[in-house]
Parts: structure tokens; C-alpha cells; sequence
């Protein structure tokens, strides 16, 4: 097994239960020194739970992903009280732009909810303007859908269902357009791909991840040339780039 996936509602508060010490720090140090294992993935991460300690592993250990999925939610106050999520969007800020300045070249991914009850155009417009500021290497939105019992399901201020639909395809329009703009950036550069398996359509003959492509919820990197093995890792250049996915030749050993 070339890649692990840690993943849990929040992965930053492994080991909190049994005060002992544990925590995920100690879990990433037992896991590195596993014997095949080259990819380390965090995936859903507490914004509020991440400690200097584990950015300074991430950036050390090799084998630690730079990437990083935080599901922030929303960034105006309101509505982040709204949500119970016990932290503000001052906060919030200071923790992504912590993050990217700690590790460089940090890959970052979240997850929105638009139309929760309450959520004004005023609202919508903060957090519009925020994922335009800061660009997300990867963001997913979600339109936001009662559950029966909820607190939320009795809050006055419900979003009718065009505009929660209209909000989102807002959103991710401009990540589009985002993203479009950071893959580019990726061209011409040397990373390494992990091959899942042979290509799906002409001119392709492999399909793979970077390290900075979460397995079913980012993109793709497509390899047009080159010899692989499905579940080996080899170096590639970018050569081409689409909105979500990327293209590359594997390189000669």
C-alpha cells in the first residue's frame, strides 16, 4: 500500500479522549516509519485544532502530504454562530494564512454550505469575496437541506431553494476559474504521480494522483506517455492543464 488516508469527522482530535498524550502528531510519527508507505493523505481537519506541531511535521516528514482538507463551513460570524461552529471568521483567516505560510506550496482544500437559515445576500456576498481572496486549490459547496431534530431546522431566516442553487453555482463558478488559474501554474513542473490504472480515453495511457489530488474528490493527473505499473509512484512533467485535472509525460527512470 503505497498511500494512506487518515480520515475522521475531525482528524485533528484523534487521541484527545484518553489523555494520555496521544494525539495525531504521535499517530503521524508511528506511521511514517511504516515500512512501504510513501503518502501520508489528513483529510477533514478542525480549523481550530490545528497546533504549530503538526504544520512543522507535515513540513518535515517526506512522506506527509502537503495537503491539507479543513471544511470551514462559512466565514461570517453569524452564521458560523449559526452553525455552532465555535470559532470566527477572524480566526478562520488567521489559521489558513498560518498554514500556508508554515508549509509553501500547501495544497488546501474545503468544503462550504450555502443557504443555511439566516444567510443573507450580504452573508453570501462575504464569503463569495473570501474564496476569491484566499483561492482554495480545491473547494466543494453544498446547499443547505433541514434534518429532521435539528436545531436548524427551526431557525427563522430560511433560503428559498433558487436562491440556495443560485448561490451555489456562484461559488463555483469562481472556483472554476480559480482553479483553472492554479493548475496552469503547475505546467512544466516535475511531481510525483501515483498510477491507479490504465487510461480511459485516447491519447492516455495511464490515469493517476499528485500529492496535491485527494483520491474521488479532486482531479486527476492523465498520463499520455511513459511506462508505468498500476499502484507505482514515478516522476512526471506537466505538461498541459484543465480546470480539475492535469496531463503529464512519466519521465525515463
Amino acid at each position: 500500500m503505497k498511500e494512506f488516508n487518515l480520515i475522521a469527522q475531525d482528524i485533528t482530535a484523534f487521541g484527545q479522549e484518553k489523555k494520555d498524550g496521544t494525539n495525531l502528531s504521535a499517530l503521524l510519527k508511528a506511521l511514517v516509519r511504516v515500512e512501504g508507505v510513501r503518502w501520508l493523505r489528513l483529510l477533514y481537519a478542525h480549523p481550530a485544532h490545528i497546533t504549530p506541531q503538526l504544520l512543522a511535521m507535515i513540513l518535515e516528514e517526506e512522506k506527509i502530504c502537503k495537503y491539507l482538507d479543513l471544511p470551514i463551513q462559512h466565514i461570517h460570524d453569524g452564521i458560523l454562530k449559526a452553525m455552532n461552529r465555535r470559532t470566527s471568521g477572524r480566526r478562520l483567516r488567521e489559521v489558513l494564512a498560518g498554514i500556508r505560510r508554515d508549509i509553501p506550496g500547501v495544497a488546501l482544500r474545503t468544503s462550504l454550505l450555502v443557504g443555511f437559515p439566516g444567510e443573507t445576500e450580504s452573508a453570501f456576498r462575504e464569503l463569495f469575496e473570501f474564496v476569491n481572496e484566499f483561492e482554495f486549490d480545491h473547494l466543494g459547496v453544498f446547499t443547505y437541506s433541514p434534518e429532521e431534530g435539528t436545531r436548524a431546522e427551526k431557525m427563522k431566516g430560511r433560503v428559498p431553494g433558487r436562491i440556495q442553487t443560485e448561490r451555489y453555482h456562484r461559488i463555483m463558478a469562481l472556483q472554476k476559474r480559480i482553479s483553472r488559474k492554479k493548475q496552469k501554474q503547475q505546467i512544466g513542473a516535475r511531481v510525483e504521480v501515483l498510477i491507479e490504472g490504465t487510461g480511459k480515453k485516447a491519447g492516455v495511457a495511464w490515469e493517476g494522483r499528485t500529492q496535491r489530488q485527494a483520491p474521488e474528490i479532486d482531479g486527476l493527473t492523465f498520463l499520455t506517455k511513459g511506462e508505468g505499473i498500476p499502484g507505482e509512484i514515478v516522476e512526471a512533467r506537466i505538461t498541459r492543464a484543465a480546470a480539475y485535472d492535469l496531463y503529464g509525460e512519466i519521465l525515463p527512470s
